[in-house]
């Protein structure tokens, strides 16, 4: 079930947004349609100049919904509602049930239904295998009936309603490898939905418009008549009523993002992309500053003589002491093989940890303006009360050679090349960054937590949502490659 989640994860957060594809992992996660205005991010700012552009609330698209995804209403409806579902969450169901509701009271409104599973549930994706599946089966009718008499749908429910209507449970229920993500069935779907700026499910579109908080039935009420509005002074202009539609979304936006890169001209290489850029791992056993669950998870792959490292760090801990409350921090070492004598630096502090005194002690090497050697470091452990004979005996242990070893194959396994690199939510950064790139990085993470716990998710799971959803956004960048992904035991 973990390999599973774990290619689900892969899988919907499919990013067609940048990189066209790739780069809404990392870039702005600001509420559209809640009044924010446009923001830039940058990516990797010390090897590119990458800058993403967000379309502004009230930015009309150019979405035309296919036929066969018309459930409620007529084709020819002045007022058409694009639902990106996610069939596994309850507001998703409730979602459905209310725009059914509407529809049944005004010939003029229709509804069409897209999958777009993301929540971190074991029935996500078979949910969303059993809606595509009915519409192709033609029993999209009974489908929506099952939905909207559902306020839950568990398991046994999903077989007992494929086992009625003739659907094949092994399809629903399939089991999909790392090389088979690209057969499941809503992966159309979720490429649409992202290219459109679709993030956490559900969000809707009224004639091109999206809507990314799902309210109260008298809120969605309010949004269809002003769109009714606007769409009946059309029909008085004398459009017709099946054009009416596609009047109003032709001159809009194909993609929810914009992107402008330049590489460097001293670093061009190292502006190639990369899909192998989100990191994921069970963090218990990792140093931490901050609080136990925050909004914003910063993972620190250091080198201790790399003067890059230090200068970043210096801009990174300011950081995060302003957001002391919101982010919090773990580091691992990652010596270049050039730096021996950086490598002796980790298991000393590696030693530390074990007295509970690793963040006052790499706090203070990561302040010395020269290479703190082993000399050096034993004064500071002496000022700071650390039990330096402790320190000498455990530095070459087989527990410290094995911890410090642990964090150089991870390194290694992710490919870092560039040190300093960062991992904010799981999406990789390289090189120094300044401290208002990183608030401002901070800030638009902030944004999508507190999205996500408004969707009732626990701050316990919001590390594994959030990290999830980039992991899927990130899919389209250079097809499917393997995650970077370990669970300590």
């Amino acid at each position: 079930m973990k390999r599973k989640w774990v290619i689900v994860s892969i899988l919907v957060l499919v990013s067609v947004f940048a990189y066209i594809g790739f780069f809404i992992t990392g870039t702005d996660r600001v509420g559209k349609g809640s009044g924010d205005t446009p923001k830039e991010s940058l990516r990797n700012p010390s090897n590119t100049n990458i800058v993403v552009t967000v379309e502004p609330p009230d930015t009309v698209y150019r979405i035309y919904p296919e036929s066969s995804r018309l459930i409620l209403g007529s084709g020819d409806a002045i007022v058409r509602i694009i639902l990106f579902a996610d069939f596994s969450d309850e507001k998703t169901l409730e979602a459905v049930r209310i725009f059914r509701d509407i529809i049944l009271q005004n010939n003029d409104i229709s509804l069409y239904l897209y999958s777009f599973p993301v929540y971190k549930n074991e029935l996500a994706i078979p949910l969303s295998n059993l809606f595509i599946l009915s519409i192709n089966g033609g029993k999209k009718n009974e489908f929506i009936q099952f939905v909207v008499n559902s306020k839950t749908i568990d398991k046994p429910t999903a077989l007992d309603f494929a086992e009625k209507n003739g659907i094949d449970s092994k399809l629903v229920f399939e089991k999909y490898g790392e090389g088979d993500l690209a057969k499941l069935p809503a992966l159309g779907d979720m490429n649409l939905g992202v290219n459109f700026g679709v993030n956490v499910p559900p969000v809707f579109f009224v004639n091109g418009v999206r809507f990314d908080k799902f309210g109260t039935k008298e809120e969605i009420s309010g949004i269809i008549e002003t769109h009714l509005k606007k769409a009946g002074t059309l029909l008085r202009a004398g459009i017709k009523k099946g054009d009416v539609y596609n009047e109003l979304v032709k001159n809009g936006k194909d993609v929810a993002y914009s992107l402008k890169i330049k590489d460097r001209t001293d670093n061009p290489d190292a502006a190639q992309k990369k899909s192998d850029n989100i990191y994921e791992e069970d963090l218990r056993f990792v140093p931490l500053k901050g609080p136990r669950y925050a909004p914003v998870t910063i993972v620190l792959f250091a080198d201790y003589e790399c003067p890059y490292t230090k200068r970043f760090y210096t801009a990174l801990n300011t950081v995060v002491k302003k957001y002391e409350k919101e982010v919090r921090l773990f580091v691992k070492h990652y010596p270049l093989s050039s730096h021996k004598r950086s490598d002796n630096v980790a298991k000393l502090l590696a030693s530390a940890l074990v007295q509970k005194k690793f963040w006052v002690l790499f706090d203070k090497i990561m302040e010395e303006p020269d290479f703190a050697d082993e000399e050096r470091i034993f004064e500071i452990a002496s000022a700071l009360g650390i039990d330096t004979e402790q320190l000498r005996q455990m530095k070459d242990s087989e527990k410290i050679q094995k911890y410090t070893e642990n964090d150089k194959e991870k390194g290694s396994e992710l490919g870092i090349r560039v040190l300093p690199t960062v991992y904010i939510n799981g999406v990789k950064y390289e090189g120094v960054i300044s401290a208002s790139i990183l608030e401002k990085i901070i800030e638009n993470e902030k944004k999508l937590a507190e999205k996500l716990i408004s969707e009732g998710v626990d701050e316990k799971d919001l590390y594994d949502n959030i990290v999830s959803r980039n992991k899927l956004k990130n899919f389209l960048d250079k097809g499917i490659k393997k995650p970077y992904i370990e669970k300590i035991k």
